[in-house]
């Protein structure tokens, strides 16, 4: 009767079909020798699996272990979030406020007005009656020169540029409101083009790297749209996903973050605020 043969892990032959079998010739002294010789690699695969997995072990533990006092410490390294005022603080003199109130109470009677006047025209196809009404850009009591060009401050007077480049509303309608903001245009001349084309009331969010990007702010405006400006922020799995240069990282100082945030500013005048690209 034939015994059947199989091949033992790592050792790349197959044993003897006599082997163990009573009464059955036994392997030489040179044939053992030479056995042994082909199973120490074996050996060392075996060794360096176990140094590798038990590293690996006591890495995880000491991490579980450690957790919390690891993440106190990664928390301490993150930057902390800080207001940044450009310049300084603008003396400011009393009864200012009081002024910009006025002058959106007034911003906002004017919208009332043409609101109803478009209303009882019946024309909704016509001209947006409010883009006329969105403060001409840039407003030089807004900007302040900066290294990387204009910076957005508020005006001596105590003028503020989201108060000031915003788009007036009808504060009478009491009806309920949505907010519209298209984002991350720049990259598409025709995407843009077709963004423009929209109803004033939606507002357009441009990329700070966009070709051109004061004269499409400009056709934003006169078309009636308010204008945000994209902020590319760290995302949370950055670097696979990267907004691009001039993106705020956790890993940098707060040195180079405002310089980037200040960059960023500087592209363009005109705008109520940021929103975030990525992050």
């Amino acid at each position: 009767m034939k015994l059947p043969s199989f091949k033992v892990p790592f050792l790349g032959r197959k044993r003897r079909e006599t082997d163990g079998v009573p009464g059955a010739p036994t392997l030489h002294a040179a044939d053992m020798a030479a056995e042994r010789r082909r199973r120490w690699p074996i050996y060392v695969v075996v060794l360096a699996y176990l140094l590798v997995f038990g590293a690996a072990g006591g890495v995880v533990a000491w991490l579980v272990a450690d957790r919390e006092r690891i993440e106190s410490e990664l928390k301490a390294e993150r930057p902390s979030v800080q207001t940044v005022l450009f310049g300084g603080a603008p003396v400011v003199q009393p009864g200012v406020s009081a002024l910009a109130d006025a002058q959106d109470a007034a911003r906002g009677s004017e919208a009332a007005r043409l609101f109803a006047e478009s209303v009882g025209s019946g024309e909704d196809d016509g001209p947006d009656p409010f883009a006329a009404l969105l403060h001409p850009h840039p407003d030089p009591a807004l900007v302040q020169s900066g290294e990387q060009g204009p910076l957005p401050v508020i005006s001596a007077d105590g003028r503020q540029a989201w108060r000031v480049y915003s788009r007036p509303f009808n504060v009478l309608d009491s009806r309920p409101k949505v907010a519209i903001v298209i984002t991350r245009l720049g990259q598409n001349p025709d995407v843009i083009e077709a963004a423009i084309r929209l109803p004033g009331v939606a507002t357009l969010a441009f990329l700070p790297h966009t070709r051109k990007l004061e004269e499409w702010v400009k056709k934003a405006r006169d078309a009636g749209h308010e204008v945000l400006i994209n902020l590319p922020m760290e995302p949370l799995d950055f670097p696979r996903s990267d907004p691009g240069p001039y993106t705020l990282l956790t890993s940098l100082d707060q040195a180079e973050n405002v310089r980037r945030l200040e960059w960023v500013l500087s592209r363009t005048t005109g705008y109520v605020g940021v929103t975030n690209f990525h992050g």
